[in-house]
């Protein structure tokens, strides 16, 4: 896969999570589910490209900015 792929996944991510907080001011479940998918998908592309960056995948996920790109609209 390219970097473009990885921006994409990235992107779909960042618009599919969870709200951070609920009404009681805690994290929801919906979110561990979430993080796991991140995770898990960040293991898959290490696995296939030696130099993809974990860190900045999962910031991406999370804010929605890839290196390089402007924020995408959620």
């Amino acid at each position: 896969m390219s970097k473009k792929h990885y921006q994409a996944v990235a992107t779909i991510l960042y618009q599919q999570r969870p709200k951070t907080w609920n009404e009681r001011g805690s994290v929801p479940p919906e979110w561990d589910t979430w993080s796991g998918i991140v995770s898990e998908l960040a293991n898959m592309f290490a696995a296939d490209n030696g130099r993809f960056d974990r860190g900045r995948f999962a910031e991406a996920c999370e804010t929605g900015t890839c290196h390089g790109m402007r924020k995408v609209a959620a």
